[in-house]
């Protein structure tokens, strides 16, 4: 990469993460793609965290930025501020990318003109249990038929976001939509890809999983009631921000009203911010059903998953 900008900026943001911060860095040095820098923010953690990302990024020629605890939208916007790719490819510090990651984004974000985000599924791996579930992540969330663009693609994000948070963007197109929402807690990723299909780009996607999602005690997705009203003010700031038609002007207002009877306690089952409450609650659940054999492509990048490990 020397003389140019890399092809992707992997933005990893890392609150706290001493016990898995390695083991996600160490997913992106098995990418078969090698046209990328990485970029870990530091959000003012409390733990080891500064010293290890410092460590492991200065033996990878990678960028570490340091800066007082924030927030995670505002963590991956310090990234994007610095970044030199082309695309930016979200990692979070408790998770792994698996070889084809980069590639196969590569590949989607290619596929059409104007895509403007890039997304597949990914393994759920239980840090509790040292075994995989037997669904993917995003299986409680995806549609049957996802629409790539325009009304239809933007009604169906409306109804769930069905968009694993291992996603790539391209980075110009971030920056003028001003990244992350820093003022959301919650729901910030759903927030920027409804207003990406909102400014007329199409997602393109695939359902292989490319990625494993750490399950763990203390994720954000644990909170249910952080998440809902996360998913309330996030549709909020869809409307202040973007100019709709009245098509989805008029679905976005019903998703508002709908959210904030939720809020207040009505329990409607087909609202969007009920079926994100819903999806986060089952995702705390004691898993039922795990898989009867580890996922092969999971297990050969990273065996350490086969022996219930993963640090």
């Amino acid at each position: 990469m020397s003389g140019r900008d890399p092809a992707f900026t992997v933005v990893v943001p890392a609150y706290n993460a001493e016990a898995t911060l390695p083991a996600a860095l160490g997913s992106l040095d098995a990418q078969l793609d090698r046209d990328f820098e990485v970029v870990v923010v530091d959000d003012g953690s409390t733990d080891a965290t500064p010293a290890l990302a410092d460590e492991l990024c200065a033996a990878r020629g990678w960028r570490v930025v340091h800066q007082p605890n924030a927030g995670l939208p505002a963590a991956r916007n310090a990234a994007i501020a610095v970044a030199r790719g082309r695309w930016i490819a979200l990692l979070d510090a408790d998770d792994w990318l698996l070889p084809p990651y980069l590639g196969r984004m590569r590949a989607l974000l290619a596929s059409a003109p104007r895509v403007g985000l890039a997304f597949g599924d990914a393994w759920e791996w239980y840090e509790g249990s040292g075994r995989f579930g037997r669904g993917t992540a995003m299986a409680p969330y995806r549609p049957r038929v996802i629409p790539e663009a325009g009304e239809p693609c933007f009604r169906a994000l409306l109804r769930t976001n069905f968009v694993y948070g291992a996603a790539t963007v391209p980075r110009a197109l971030a920056e003028r939509l001003g990244g992350f929402d820093e003022t959301l807690r919650a729901a910030e990723d759903w927030n920027l890809w409804l207003r990406i299909v909102a400014a007329g780009w199409r997602i393109a996607q695939t359902r292989d999983p490319l990625a494993v999602y750490r399950r763990r005690a203390g994720q954000m997705t644990a909170d249910a009631a952080r998440m809902h009203a996360g998913s309330l003010a996030a549709l909020r700031g869809v409307q202040g921000a973007c100019r709709l038609d009245p098509g989805p002007a008029a679905a976005l207002e019903a998703a508002i009203a709908s959210a904030e009877r939720d809020l207040r306690g009505s329990a409607v089952a087909s609202t969007p911010g009920r079926r994100l409450l819903r999806a986060a609650i089952r995702s705390t659940r004691p898993v039922r059903s795990y898989r009867l054999r580890a996922p092969r492509p999971a297990v050969e990048a990273f065996p350490e998953l086969r022996r219930g490990g993963g640090r």
